[in-house]
């Protein structure tokens, strides 16, 4: 096995030249899922895995055979998946520009009427649900009443938010950030809207006690900084006041004030604790199609079986590392995990094939409606929160796909004609 992950190693090289490629041809919206999803949450884990699989107390009770194995699998899943991205990368060689983003002023008129709204919501769902919140319960000192706040929510058993209008205004405060981020560096106005809109979007995933959509917002606007105005001192400071940020959620969130253990705790997270429970279930699930339809729209009307309990849920138990854990709901993964829990050997074939022609036909939408700034800024969401770290199902089913259809592209598209009627008729009256 060991000459095997050498030989992987070796394997590795001209992967590693592909995906370089990929992150350097690729427009703003790709970055993110390039960078942090695959280069630093699944990469730099599935190559130390088999180094550390005895060491870690994420492995503890995974074999060498095992480890070795979901590594070099997961790393043909990886290749698979970046092949769409270099074809439309070559596609598009001389479009992909950056700096080539034009704001119009009906973008930052809608960006404003969106933030407007979701500032509105956010003061609506306070009023609603605020002392049913995690965020409530970490104010009050209470760090378990928080944990289990987020349970009950993640079992949908409790309500702190109104289902599907918050989903909308979650999408919309995102993209207000991005947009007047972006305004603001090429045009070096509407900072204020841009720090309204940021602190607003923090509070949306803050009042969930959420750290990864906080985490991969900042990311995305660390990379946008970067796309526009490369390496400087400013970009260093954000990275920097990003960094404390994050240490002081996870203080707020644990209750641990040991800096340098909340160092470790944050590096262990990010790159093994969103691969570690693929392992487990490649080494204890035996593959089945249970679970596959759980949570999906109108479930309730397939078969008991089709709505077991999902591979993410059930590998809990086989986690050492969890044993003690009574509010964990489910766990993150690299899609491999799922792939394998489902369908075996034969998933592995034919899956990441699957998956890379719907990424392909994703990326082909998205490249035509990210002409218009508003739309380049949903992109940024869509994809910098794209579940091949968290769900097959979500990918094969167009669950998420049809998410971001149904809650961000569909609504702003409304708005925006509205919004265009509108000011067509205030001119003609003025006229």
């Amino acid at each position: 096995m060991i000459i095997l992950y050498i030989v992987t190693l070796i394997l590795f090289i001209p992967f590693f030249f592909i995906y370089k490629s990929c992150i350097k041809e690729s427009s703003i919206e790709l970055k993110t899922l390039l960078i942090y999803s695959l280069g630093i949450t699944i990469l730099p884990g599935i190559l130390i895995s088999p180094l550390i699989y005895d060491i870690s107390p994420r492995f503890e009770n995974i074999t060498l055979e095992t480890s070795v194995s979901v590594s070099i699998i997961s790393l043909y899943f990886l290749s698979t998946f970046l092949i769409p991205i270099y074809i439309i990368n070559k596609k598009n060689k001389n479009k992909n520009k950056n700096k080539n983003i034009e704001l119009t002023y009906s973008d930052i008129s809608l960006s404003k009427l969106l933030l407007f709204l979701s500032i509105l919501y956010l003061f609506i769902r306070l009023i609603l649900y605020y002392k049913n919140t995690p965020l409530y319960f970490i104010i009050n000192n209470d760090v378990t009443g928080a944990a289990q706040s987020r349970q009950l929510v993640q079992n949908k058993k409790l309500i702190i938010d109104i289902p599907y209008i918050g989903a909308t205004f979650k999408i919309f405060i995102s993209l207000t950030t991005y947009l007047f981020f972006i305004s603001y560096l090429k045009y070096n106005k509407y900072l204020f809207y841009f720090l309204i809109s940021f602190i607003f979007s923090i509070s949306y995933f803050i009042l969930d006690m959420q750290k990864a959509p906080v985490f991969i917002i900042i990311t995305n606007l660390i990379l946008i900084y970067y796309s526009l105005k490369k390496l400087n001192i400013k970009l260093v400071f954000l990275i920097t006041l990003s960094l404390l940020s994050l240490i002081t959620l996870v203080i707020s969130t644990s209750g641990n004030a040991n800096i340098l253990h909340i160092i470790y705790s944050i590096i262990d997270r990010v790159i093994l604790g969103q691969i570690q429970s693929m392992y487990y279930m490649f080494q204890y699930l035996d593959p089945s199609l249970s679970g596959f339809g759980y949570d999906f729209y109108f479930s309730s009307l397939f078969n008991q079986k089709f709505n077991a309990l999902p591979p993410n849920i059930k590998v809990i138990p086989y986690i050492p590392l969890y044993e003690n854990n009574h509010t964990l709901v489910n766990v993150n993964t690299f899609y491999f995990g799922d792939t394998w829990s489902y369908l075996g050997w034969l998933g592995i074939f034919i899956i990441p094939l699957i998956v890379s022609i719907i990424f392909y036909f994703t990326l082909v939408f998205f490249n035509a409606m990210k002409k218009n700034a508003i739309y380049l800024c949903l992109s940024i969401t869509f994809f910098s929160f794209y579940p091949i770290t968290r769900s097959l199902t979500e990918i094969l089913s167009f669950k998420y796909f049809l998410h971001y259809i149904i809650f961000g592209y569909i609504p702003i598209f409304i708005l925006q004609y509205l919004h265009k009627h509108l000011k067509k008729r205030y001119e003609y009256r003025k006229n």
